[in-house]
């Protein structure tokens, strides 16, 4: 189920985060291990258990120099998938 845009993530406790080759970041769980590419890195830097879904977005839009309104889905896209792997929680 994907987050609303008010809703506040929280990144797993359960996750270790390594550098990933480039740009990327590889997150380890006890069930698996997965790879985000730099799109994935910048929402998951920002997921921090204070910010909402929007204001991932904003705050990613701002560090990208994008317009906001642009990077909405994709970042919604990007905490719905997290939230599938149960890499992040709702908060």
């Amino acid at each position: 189920m994907k987050p609303n845009h008010e809703e506040v993530l929280v990144r797993a406790l359960d996750v270790t985060v390594r550098r990933g080759e480039e740009e990327g970041l590889l997150l380890e769980t006890l069930v698996g291990r997965y790879l985000l590419n730099s799109d994935a890195r910048a929402v998951w830097q920002q997921i921090d258990g204070r910010r909402s879904v929007r204001e991932v977005a904003e705050s990613v839009a701002a560090a990208q120099g994008e317009p906001v309104n642009d990077l909405h889905e994709p970042v919604e896209a990007i905490c719905t998938s997290l939230l599938g792997l149960r890499l992040v929680e709702r908060w």
